[in-house]
């Protein structure tokens, strides 16, 4: 799975680079850089806005389900419906919820600082405390995939029973 999700994200940064005009040479250099992700250190983590890692979060999380839709669902637009509602602060609120107690500490303090960081933007379909717990879940997302810790990403992602499995 987290293979898939590098090759996903190796696929949108080259996207990118090329609606920005970069040179062939730089998006290789790039796309090297990327593959061989740096493990951020807990001190610079630390130090790290959450924002910045809830926007990390955000893109993984999307990543994994909608990969684990691809396996499930064969028609595009049943795709699209389901993946909206699971991609929402209400069933990532849920989703929170349904692994909290089985956070380590560390893992407590980023979901704390996740939930009570000051965003700038409305929640436009939800409560704001959903809105929060959403945050709070894309925060230890990002924390878990920049640290490296792929098998504790996975766990966590089968904790949560996105996909209505007992």
């Amino acid at each position: 799975m987290l293979e898939f999700l590098k090759i996903c994200s190796v696929y949108f940064v080259l996207l990118h680079c090329c609606n920005l005009g970069l040179t062939y040479d730089i998006i290789i250099n790039m796309n090297k850089n990327f593959l061989n992700r740096e493990i951020v250190s807990l001190k610079d983590l630390n130090q790290m806005n959450i924002l910045e890692l809830a926007f990390i979060g955000d893109s993984v999380f999307e990543l994994y389900v909608k990969n684990e839709l691809v396996k499930k669902i064969d028609k595009v637009k049943n795709l699209t419906i389901k993946a909206s509602s699971i991609l929402n602060a209400h069933s990532q609120c849920e989703a929170f919820f349904r692994i909290q107690d089985k956070l380590t500490d560390d893992e407590r303090n980023v979901v704390m600082r996740g939930r009570n960081a000051t965003i700038h933007t409305k929640a436009k379909n939800f409560s704001i405390e959903e809105y929060r717990y959403a945050t709070a879940l894309e925060s230890l997302i990002g924390y878990l995939y920049l640290t490296g810790r792929d098998d504790r990403l996975e766990d966590i992602f089968n904790e949560m029973k996105l996909f209505g499995e007992e």
